[in-house]
């Protein structure tokens, strides 16, 4: 449902109010498209969801392996501005204490932090 909504909220109203609330407060703060950035996060999982598994015509037994342990939650956050500079990604482990082994060979200068709920919080996002 919540897609749903999001995607019927973008329409031409909508779009045009968003670009006249953006011209105003650029206006009226001088931003320059460099200041301006679209940050997003989203979850992921460590563990693999099934798909489907397609056999032949007459087929009685058919193999599949996926893991039983249930997924663990990556928090990804994202930047990038107007002019197309971006800002290394930002991780946040669900755990309670983040060990630099975490990001080893992650994206380069991305940082990770740690969180019981593995979502990003207001305190992450400041720091």
């Amino acid at each position: 449902l919540h897609n749903i909504q999001r995607s019927t909220a973008f329409n031409r109203h909508t779009k045009g109010e968003f670009f006249q609330n953006l011209k105003t407060v650029r206006n009226w703060y001088k931003f320059d498209p460099y200041c301006i950035y679209n940050v997003d996060e989203t979850g992921l999982t460590t563990v693999q969801k099934p798909v489907e598994v397609l056999a032949g015509k007459g087929s009685k037994q058919v193999g599949r392996i996926t893991s039983a342990e249930r997924g663990t939650l990556v928090t990804v956050c994202c930047a990038s501005n107007a002019i197309g500079n971006s800002i290394p990604p930002l991780f946040v482990f669900s755990r309670v204490k983040f060990h630099d082994y975490m990001i080893k060979e992650g994206p380069p200068k991305c940082v990770g932090f740690a969180n019981p709920s593995g979502w990003m919080n207001s305190d992450i996002f400041i720091e």
